[in-house]
């Protein structure tokens, strides 16, 4: 990116950065061996992204740099509303988020936040937003698919970098895994859990993603609940092998971590997490304990 000639470079906001950059690291480390490898972040591994410029021996900010801290452009930020029904009319409550990138993401909806954020055009004069209805989550990203993708491509795992330092500097946060895999694990995603799949639109120089909400009826529930109870194997749909899998694994050790889940799953732990959550929200398991010294159970 280019670097900001009406802004100076900071030091303690860079100290800042290369902080959060280690703190991601660590925490997308699926072990303690791997953990303890992760290696600090210095301003010169900045410089190499290309999110700090050293013009002649002076370091200069670039966008990028200012995105990933204290953020002062105006139309770089997430703006989410909630409106009632299924159409853009009934307007119920509306929040934005202004802080640096990576925070932003944290704060709303991941996957297809990271993708709008990663990819959007920063030089539109609009925010990345997040729409609620009663069916869907419409995430919309200004400007339209770089470098003549389509959305069939990046159905298939077609990506060309627009924002090439923001990136980078994501990919090894490990807020995204690797680049042309978001909509991919989107779809993977939608899949595992019955969902109808996302719906991927350019309406004039935008990119919007449709997220579709489940309709589980209560009868459905329960006979989930109940298949997850019974069956080791279970007679499951595709849906739920990752809680199935989870179930199996809690079955054999109780006390297992959700570290080692993600790892013998080989998914991500925070994917281990939502799917604990769902779990422990349909009252089919419980948490016995501390987190550190306690135990799962599976409630009868």
């Amino acid at each position: 990116m280019k670097y900001i000639r009406e802004q100076k470079y900071d030091a303690d906001k860079a100290e800042l950065l290369c902080a959060a950059i280690k703190r991601y690291m660590i925490e997308a480390a699926k072990t303690k061996s791997e953990k303890e490898k992760v290696k600090d972040v210095t301003v010169q591994n900045l410089i190499n992204w290309g999110v700090v410029k050293n013009i002649d021996g002076t370091l200069l900010p670039t966008n990028a740099f200012v995105l990933l801290t204290d953020n002062v452009f105006p139309f770089a930020k997430i703006q989410c509303a909630l409106f009632k029904g299924t159409e853009r009319v009934v307007f119920i409550d509306k929040r934005d988020f202004e802080r640096s990138l990576y925070e932003q993401i944290e704060e709303a909806i991941r996957e297809a936040i990271v993708n709008a954020t990663t990819h959007r055009n920063f030089l539109d004069r609009a925010c990345v937003q997040v729409a609620v209805y009663d069916d869907r989550v419409e995430v919309t990203s200004p400007g339209m698919l770089y470098g003549g993708l389509t959305i069939e491509q990046i159905k298939e795992g077609g990506s060309k970098i627009r924002n090439r330092c923001i990136a980078e500097v994501f990919s090894r946060m490990k807020i995204i895994e690797s680049w042309g895999t978001g909509i991919k694990r989107m779809f993977s995603s939608c899949k595992e859990y019955g969902i109808r799949e996302p719906e991927l639109l350019e309406i004039g120089d935008s990119f919007r993603v449709n997220l579709y909400r489940p309709s589980y009826s209560e009868d459905y529930k329960g006979s989930l609940k109940s298949s997850l109870k019974s069956s080791p194997k279970g007679s499951l749909k595709d849906s739920s092998s990752t809680q199935q899998k989870i179930m199996e694994l809690l079955r054999k050790n109780p006390s297992i971590t959700q570290a080692e889940m993600a790892e013998i799953i080989k998914i991500s732990k925070r994917a281990i997490q939502k799917n604990i959550k769902e779990l422990v929200d349909e009252d089919i398991i419980e948490r016995v304990g501390s987190d550190r010294k306690g135990y799962w159970k599976i409630k009868e």
